[in-house]
């Protein structure tokens, strides 16, 4: 009698056969991927400097995968890549610190010495027009001589013989040691023109036609022009400095028995800032300070000198210190000088004319004027700082002035960049910018 289970497994001979072989090759297929994966978890892959190709260090490894501690490991010697990579880390975290120069940065133009360095070493030309020589003035970086003090009535080292024309001078010196200075203008927010307009146009008040007075004012515009640095917001991130009164440049007719040069009205003017010691009623003109002769170098000096005046006596109620102008009738100096005369005990005149008090020397002025407690807290911002170092706190009429500029030119491009068109109002002529309410409405 057949054995039924044999006979079951004849019967399936083909099936019993098949499954062997699948174990089989499973078996098989289980080693082979083992081993791929050892091979894998050994292998190192390097980059060849030289010649960029990878080169497989499997060869070069100990084939014991016994456990290794990391120090027993040698460290692959640093490549010349490697050292880049880690200055320009670096470097990256240096531009990831926040920039203290961030829409300060100013850029100065290389102008020709024509517009500045040449006016200042012909310096005894700058007297036409006027009784002074002006190169003594040019010393200390236009601050002019230091002022002996035998009396005690200022302070030692601060205080210079100043010429009020030589503003120009005085900014472009301070300019030079600005702390966010860039040689780069793709990042400057402010473009300054060193131009000594004042210097240049005392040259030409006085007996020369138009066409010499505005001959230099043309010959700066169209080296301006020319350069990348005004097509980039066609010299509306500009501005310059003039030393004389804003009416100096602004000449409205060709006549050549008007007064001064026409560079307030050319159109490239128009589109710059103009800071000047007088200014206009035009909206790209801004009036500052007119230099003293008070130049401190530092804080302490600014609040001993207010600390000086808060104790001094004050024993008029104003003071005038000037000189006539007999030629002008309705001049305003004549009206304040009868009003003064008039007041008896409560103003202290003191005459600046010809032979009388020399009012250049501010001994003579300072003696005689007690500088009220509202003017006295104006002094930091109403003086321009000496060279000597920097102040570490307070704003003087530089550090304002720049600010103001660089304020201005702000708005500009907010303009710009919300599609507006800057130039409307930029030049504008305001006939209100200087027109004051009348008397007990606010005054």
């Amino acid at each position: 009698m057949e054995d039924p289970i044999t006979a079951k497994c004849c019967t399936d001979q083909p099936w019993f056969v098949l499954l062997v072989f699948f174990v089989f090759c499973l078996e098989l297929l289980c080693f082979d991927y083992s081993g791929f994966t050892a091979k894998k978890s050994g292998a190192v892959s390097v980059l060849d400097d030289s010649h960029g190709n990878l080169v497989d260090t499997q060869s070069y490894l100990p084939h014991d995968f016994t456990e290794t501690s990391n120090n027993s490991i040698s460290q692959l010697p640093k490549t010349d890549e490697s050292v880049k990579m880690a200055d320009r880390d670096e470097e990256l975290k240096v531009v990831t610190e926040v920039d203290s120069c961030l829409g300060r940065y100013v850029f100065v133009h290389d102008l020709p010495s024509r517009f500045n360095e040449d006016l200042v070493k012909n310096c005894w030309l700058l007297t036409r027009g006027t009784d002074k020589n002006m190169c003594p003035y040019l010393d200390n970086l236009g601050f002019g001589p230091e002022i002996d003090n035998p009396e005690n009535v200022l302070m030692n080292n601060s205080w210079f013989l100043t010429n009020q024309f030589l503003l120009e001078v005085i900014f472009h010196n301070r300019m030079k040691r600005y702390e966010c200075l860039t040689n780069d203008s793709s990042i400057a927010s402010a473009v300054f023109v060193p131009f000594y307009a004042g210097l240049d146009m005392s040259l030409y008040l006085w007996g020369f036609n138009i066409t010499v007075r505005d001959s230099a004012s043309l010959a700066l515009v169209k080296w301006l022009s020319e350069k990348p640095e005004w097509k980039r917001m066609w010299g509306r991130d500009h501005f310059l400095v003039a030393g004389r009164i804003a009416w100096d440049f602004r000449r409205q007719s060709d006549n050549e028995s008007d007064w001064g040069s026409k560079l307030g009205f050319l159109p490239e003017s128009k589109n710059m800032s103009i800071l000047s010691i007088e200014s206009s009623s035009w909206n790209n003109d801004y009036a500052i300070p007119y230099p003293t002769c008070f130049h401190p170098s530092k804080d302490s000096e600014i609040f001993q000198w207010q600390d000086r005046m808060r104790m001094q006596k004050r024993r008029y109620l104003f003071s005038f210190a000037g000189a006539p102008r007999p030629e002008y009738q309705n001049s305003i100096r004549g009206k304040i000088i009868d009003q003064c005369l008039a007041s008896k005990n409560r103003c202290k005149m003191l005459d600046c004319n010809y032979g009388a008090t020399n009012c250049d020397n501010p001994v003579n002025v300072m003696r005689n004027i007690g500088l009220e407690r509202g003017v006295i807290k104006l002094v930091p911002r109403m003086v321009y700082a000496g060279s000597r170092s920097r102040s570490e706190t307070l704003e003087d009429s530089f550090d304002l002035a720049v600010k103001g500029v660089l304020e201005r030119i702000d708005g500009v491009r907010g303009m710009i960049r919300e599609g507006k068109d800057s130039s409307i109002g930029f030049a504008d002529a305001d006939d209100y910018k200087y027109t004051f309410p009348p008397y007990g409405d606010g005054i």
